[in-house]
C-alpha cells in the first residue's frame, strides 16, 4: 500500500532485499539486515538505538504547516519556491507535499 494518496503501487522486491546496516545514515551499530526486516528489529527511533541526526516527519502535520504558510505567504504577496531534498529523502519528492510553485 502506497503511503502517498494517489500513486501507484510499485514492485520494490529488489530494494527490499538490499542490506542496511550502520553504515547507512543513523542506522544501529550490528550487522547489515535487508530494508525488509527493519520493521521487525523492534528499534525505536526516538530512542538510543539510531545514531544522531534522524529525522522523522508526521504527514498530518507537515500537510498542516504546509498549508499554512502557503496562506501566510498569499496574503503577504510572498513567492516561495518550496523543495524537498530527494537524494537525503527519496519518499518526499513523491507524496506531493509542496504546495506548488510561487508559493
Amino acid at each position: 500500500m502506497s503511503s502517498c494518496p494517489g500513486t501507484r503501487t510499485l514492485n520494490l522486491d529488489a530494494i527490499l532485499d538490499q542490506p542496511v546496516g550502520w553504515r547507512y545514515k543513523s542506522f544501529p551499530v550490528g550487522p547489515a539486515i535487508p530494508v525488509r526486516a527493519a520493521g521487525r528489529q523492534g528499534w525505536n527511533v526516538l530512542g538510543d538505538e539510531f545514531m544522531r541526526p534522524v529525522m522523522v516527519l508526521k504527514d498530518s502535520a507537515l500537510r498542516h504547516n504546509l498549508q499554512e504558510m502557503a496562506g501566510y505567504c498569499r496574503l503577504n504577496s510572498i513567492s516561495l519556491a518550496p523543495h524537498v531534498k530527494t537524494h537525503m529523502a527519496p519518499s518526499s519528492s513523491r507524496c506531493g507535499w509542496t504546495p506548488g510553485p510561487g508559493v
